[in-house]
């Protein structure tokens, strides 16, 4: 039987998973299983699955496994690399994926704010009504973005019902090479540095591989419903930690 959740008033920018797809827009979680595929298929590693989630930080039994050739990292977002980032969000834009590339123009025009408006979000400055503090990373390797993930602080309503604590997308060119897995897992270890014991990770319940890999990393599902947000039947796992 499929619980209800609460469907108070939604404001935090969000990601999470539906139909193998990290949105921010539930009004883009309409994507045939069919069309998602082909995208992943366009680009990234030949011959490696794409896991949404995966290996659990300091839990190598959670997960599969990853090898990579040059070491990868779990940074804090940098001016720096803004010419990367400005790549990276034009692949969202070409993949037509809003969640990223939606910054595109600011990250032209002024990459130092947006840098400073996301550390005034993890420290929870200015933040507009209802939403909560939220710490964005990102993967790197060599120098090149693979992914960017947001850690949440701690539940409102809407977040319980869709979106979770930890939320994450990976460069549209890097798919299927099995980055995924070692991401979730340095998120989980972010959130245990937080002071979490638990967070709550959401998937379309019709996303059967994340789903698996979920359940692999420690995820007991607590509910599925319809979310109006995602317009998808969500299903909200917990990972003790």
């Amino acid at each position: 039987m499929l619980k209800s959740r609460g469907r108070g008033p939604f404001r935090q920018d969000f990601y999470s998973i539906c139909s193998m797809h990290i949105d921010s827009d539930p009004e883009n979680c309409e994507c045939s299983q069919t069309e998602l595929d082909s995208r992943s298929a366009r680009g990234g590693c030949s011959g490696s699955r794409v896991q949404r989630f995966g290996g659990h930080a300091g839990h190598p039994e959670r997960g599969g496994e990853v090898t990579m050739e040059e070491e990868i990292e779990l940074i804090d977002p940098t001016e720096a690399m803004r010419d990367d980032f400005i790549a990276y969000a034009e692949e969202f834009r070409a993949a037509r994926e809003p969640f990223v590339h939606a910054e595109l123009g600011r990250a032209r025009s002024d990459f130092a704010g947006l840098i400073r408006s996301w550390r005034d979000e993890a420290a929870g400055r200015n933040l507009p009504d209802g939403y909560v503090p939220s710490t964005r990373y990102w993967l790197v390797r060599g120098g090149r973005i693979l992914g960017t993930a947001r850690l949440r602080h701690h539940l409102v309503p809407a977040l319980e019902d869709f979106g979770g604590h930890i939320g994450y997308e990976v460069r549209p060119s890097e798919r299927r090479c099995g980055y995924a897995t070692h991401f979730l897992g340095e998120m989980l270890a972010k959130a245990r540095q937080l002071g979490l014991r638990r967070v709550l990770v959401t998937c379309n319940n019709d996303n059967v591989a994340s789903a698996r890999v979920i359940q692999k990393n420690g995820g007991v599902l607590d509910s599925e419903s319809y979310s109006p947000r995602s317009r998808c039947i969500t299903q909200r796992y917990w990972i003790e930690l």
